[in-house]
């Protein structure tokens, strides 16, 4: 369920989402693997850009059911869960 605010700084977050909803489907998804892979076993704080860009990424992503759609392959340490293809 998305919440709608009119803070300036969800705004902000609405604003900086939208340039992932303008990609296309295939775009995302390697970005995703490729971001992934690269935060993986690494500890990063939730303000780095970076982080924060994934988070919105992943978000536009979950919308359009992007996983389910296997564009691209998730780096190894990240399993399909079983019991919902994940």
């Amino acid at each position: 369920m998305a919440m709608e605010s009119d803070s300036p700084l969800d705004s902000l977050w609405q604003e900086y989402g939208r340039t992932f909803r303008d990609w296309d489907d295939l775009t995302l998804a390697r970005w995703l693997a490729q971001t992934l892979g690269q935060l993986e076993g690494r500890a990063w704080r939730l303000s780095h850009p970076l982080v924060g860009a994934y988070r919105l990424a992943a978000q536009v992503a979950h919308e359009k059911q992007i996983w389910f759609k296997r564009l691209a392959t998730p780096p190894a340490a990240y399993a399909e869960s079983p019991c919902c293809r994940a």
